[in-house]
């Protein structure tokens, strides 16, 4: 517990006076403008770029089998036993 005490006090007290005492520099990083104009963030733009339409394409093809799945469901359900029409919608 004294160790935790300790390194807390100098965190807070000690090291910022000698950082301040030889002068402090910051530096700020502006990700937007690293993405759109190094070669990596643009290769990396590039390939989720080519991610999301795959993910699209997929995601359209599987709203199109359930559109599909409830256009038979709906003709068939009143033909069905109570089971099976159970059945079927859980699927």
């Amino acid at each position: 517990m004294k160790k935790v005490f300790v390194f807390f006090f100098l965190a807070a007290f000690v090291l910022p006076v000698s950082v301040w005492g030889r002068g402090f520099k910051a530096a700020y990083v502006d990700m937007q403008r690293v993405l759109q104009e190094s070669q990596r963030g643009l290769a990396l733009m590039k390939h989720l770029q080519q991610e999301k339409e795959i993910k699209e394409e997929d995601l359209k093809m599987r709203q199109q089998q359930i559109k599909k799945m409830k256009e038979e469901y709906d003709k068939t359900k009143d033909m069905l036993s109570p089971e099976k029409r159970l059945q079927k919608e859980n699927e």
